[in-house]
Order: structure tokens, then C-alpha cells, then sequence
């Protein structure tokens, strides 16, 4: 078994990677539902790669590589303008596989969603546009 990869500091100017499958994308643009959070208790969060240890193709093709039929683009966010967002954080939570993941973590449903969603709509460009 490997050891687990050391949690790091996501520094301001980190960009982060996040898949968007093509179901989730409408007039070249994510809809708003896809910023939410997955997993359950500490685990639960929106999975993003940091741009320390991915790139948006690496991403991109972890995801096929496990889902050979996939489609969809890959967009990317701004570590410091995810954490202007009320109540969101970005925390470094590697898994064996991926020394990449970070989670984005805080609320992004509920009475707040709709000002949360607003906020990251603002915030991504694309990093790799789906063109299909």
C-alpha cells in the first residue's frame, strides 16, 4: 500500500482543474448546479486537481482512463477568488491515485446556493472547452 501524499497549503494563485461533463454544459457554459458538493461528512466537496500536480489534460484523462466513453471539458478556477466565495475553502486532499485532488469545501446548497453558484459562474474559464 502507498503511503498517503503529504496535505499541502493551496497558495492564492493556484489554479484549479474541475470536469464538466457535457450533460452539464449549455450554450458553451456550465450550468450553475455543477459547482456541489460530493461525498459524505469530512470527505464532502467539490473535486477540483491543483495545478501543482495536473494538468488539465492529466485530468482530463484520469477520468477516461475509468470512463472510456466520458465527455465533457475541464474548466479552472482561481484558488483566491474560490476563497472570496462566503464560506468556501480550498483544502489539498490527495488520494493515492490522484496527488492533484482538492476539494473545494462549504456550503453550495441550501438558502445560500443561488448567491454561492452566482459567484463560481464568475469565476471559471475554460481550460479545455468541450467542443461536441
Amino acid at each position: 500500500m502507498n503511503e498517503p501524499w503529504p496535505i499541502e497549503p493551496v497558495p492564492d494563485n493556484a489554479l484549479l482543474f474541475m470536469r464538466i461533463h457535457k450533460n452539464h454544459i449549455q450554450d458553451g457554459r456550465p450550468v450553475p448546479g455543477v459547482f456541489q458538493n460530493h461525498g459524505e461528512g469530512d470527505d464532502a466537496g467539490m473535486s477540483t486537481d491543483w495545478n501543482k500536480y495536473s494538468t488539465p489534460q492529466e485530468t482530463l484523462d484520469r477520468k477516461i482512463a475509468t470512463s472510456p466513453t466520458w465527455q465533457g471539458g475541464i474548466i479552472e478556477l482561481v484558488a483566491g477568488e474560490v476563497r472570496k466565495i462566503p464560506q468556501q475553502s480550498v483544502v489539498h486532499a490527495p488520494l493515492s491515485e490522484n496527488r492533484a485532488h482538492t476539494n473545494v469545501k462549504g456550503p453550495k446548497k441550501g438558502k445560500d446556493a443561488t448567491e454561492v453558484r452566482y459567484l463560481f459562474m464568475r469565476n471559471w474559464r475554460w481550460a479545455i472547452e468541450f467542443k461536441g
